[in-house]
């Protein structure tokens, strides 16, 4: 029972901070924590991924679960904010309810469940419909190109150009020269897509 009496499973919190891709790493951890110990990942009605994918915000049937209710429950944290993996995490209690604050994007946390996250974290109808229609502006203008493969390239710019604490850095130039230099050899004609977020 909760401490107003109402009988449900325990509930998980993430702390979503960051960017979308951030974001995505916490609910894809939350996730995992929650579905293997049968318990509810609290995403609100407000939060930025229920604009982008069809996420069903899960609130309980009697009063709406808001984010200051996460701050009652017992908070654990990413000590060392690396990204990294940690091996605790995986044998924690499922009788409590648990907040989690840190960047817990290690794979590993959820490569058993790849698939369901893969079915869940579907875009929105208007955004696949975009995507879609960029894509094919995009191919009609090489439509005589016969044979040609289509190759996306993801370039992320840091705000810093030096290595940071966590050891992340941009990529070269040489670099990515080199990855594209990689599919020339491997396919006769090649249509690479720069995407830049910064």
């Amino acid at each position: 029972m909760d401490k107003i009496g109402i009988k449900r499973n325990k509930s998980v919190c993430v702390k979503f901070a960051g960017g979308l891709g951030n974001q995505m790493f916490a609910f894809c951890f939350g996730y995992t924590i929650a579905r293997k110990k049968n318990m509810h990942l609290v995403l609100t009605r407000e939060h930025i991924l229920t604009q982008y994918f069809k996420l069903v915000p899960y609130h309980w049937k009697d009063y709406d679960l808001n984010a200051g209710i996460c701050g009652c429950f017992p908070l654990i944290k990413d000590k060392g904010f690396d990204c990294g993996y940690d091996k605790k995490l995986e044998h924690l209690p499922s009788d409590q309810d648990l907040s989690f604050l840190g960047f817990f994007q290690s794979w590993r946390y959820w490569k058993n469940y790849e698939n369901e996250l893969r079915q869940i974290l579907q875009f929105q109808d208007n955004i696949l419909h975009e995507a879609k229609s960029q894509f094919h502006n995009i191919l009609s203008k090489h439509k005589n190109d016969q044979g040609i493969t289509t190759i996306g390239v993801h370039i992320r710019r840091f705000e810093r150009y030096d290595t940071d604490e966590f050891g992340k850095n941009n990529a070269p130039k040489e670099y990515i020269i080199h990855a594209m230099d990689y599919f020339r050899n491997l396919y006769k004609k090649c249509l690479f897509l720069i995407f830049q977020l910064k």
